[in-house]
């Protein structure tokens, strides 16, 4: 459910994308996977099993893709997500954005996902319990893209434990606490909404010399025609995507060292506004 696509796509049109290296956890033995490719979204439909539970996504299309884990509320189905997750798509582009995204979460948890360059796989880990899921998948910053669905049974079964985070975030309303510095190459996140809204952590590369302040006039310069000027930062393929409210999941990272600044571009569940603008955006810098 990333708003990439949604509120900067025309950022990201301009903007240098940079599809970081695998982590190295990303081909460990024993994973679920889901996969978008020429027959939309396949993989592992009937899973017993429970915990935090090791998932490869998997692209193998073109342009960025988005697969996404919602979990469906007791005795609902495929056939009642599909309607209400279009709704939600295409209110991305009209003024109730922000009530259309809180009554949805309030009915579908979204509880991890990744967005992967053609041909890259992102590690996750998901927090699975007995029951439905969607895996949703489309083109990440497409102006209307066109979702693909897997519905998904989990069972009881064996529990996995939780891998050991390098990082511990949380994902707060309206701030992110990310330490001033972090370590460079792979490393695995584990990241938590202690917020009351969905949010997500976009992530921008700053060129050298540029600071945050010129990241936020680079996105308030957007017009009509897209914003003005070059970019003063690559936006990253990788980034924490969807989560609503009390949900937490793993995701494996492999930041090349640098500057890096964290957005949040959910629109706000009364005013509309990306969480951007209420202050959810902050630097730090992986050594």
């Amino acid at each position: 459910m990333t708003t990439r696509r949604r509120w900067v796509r025309k950022v990201l049109a301009v903007a240098t994308l940079v599809a970081a290296p695998l982590a190295a956890t990303a081909l460990a033995a024993g994973a679920i996977t889901w996969t978008i490719g020429a027959d939309g979204v396949t993989g592992d439909t009937a899973i017993a099993g429970t915990g935090f539970q090791a998932v490869d996504l998997v692209n193998h299309l073109g342009p960025d893709q988005e697969l996404a884990v919602f979990r469906l509320p007791d005795g609902r189905m495929l056939a009642d997500f599909q309607p209400a997750y279009e709704k939600l798509m295409g209110a991305f582009q009209g003024p109730d954005v922000g009530k259309v995204v809180a009554a949805f979460v309030k009915e579908y948890a979204a509880v991890g996902g990744g967005i992967m360059a053609s041909g890259q796989t992102q590690r996750i880990y998901v927090d699975l319990e007995p029951g439905r899921y969607v895996i949703t998948g489309s083109e990440a910053d497409a102006d209307a893209p066109v979702p693909h669905y897997l519905a998904v049974t989990v069972s009881d079964g064996p529990a996995a434990t939780a891998p050991k985070a390098d990082l511990e975030l949380h994902l707060a309303d309206f701030e992110f606490d990310f330490p001033d510095t972090i370590s460079a190459g792979p490393q695995l996140w584990h990241v938590e909404n202690t917020g009351a809204q969905v949010h997500i952590a976009a992530l921008f590369k700053l060129h050298s010399g540029k600071t945050q302040d010129d990241l936020l006039s680079w996105f308030e310069s957007m017009g009509p025609t897209g914003p003005s000027g070059p970019p003063p930062a690559d936006a990253l393929t990788q980034e924490v995507d969807a989560i609503t409210p009390d949900q937490s999941y793993y995701v494996a990272m492999d930041l090349e060292p640098g500057t890096y600044v964290a957005v949040c571009f959910m629109p706000d569940a009364e005013t509309g506004e990306p969480h951007l603008m209420k202050g959810m955006i902050q630097t730090f810098t992986a050594l």
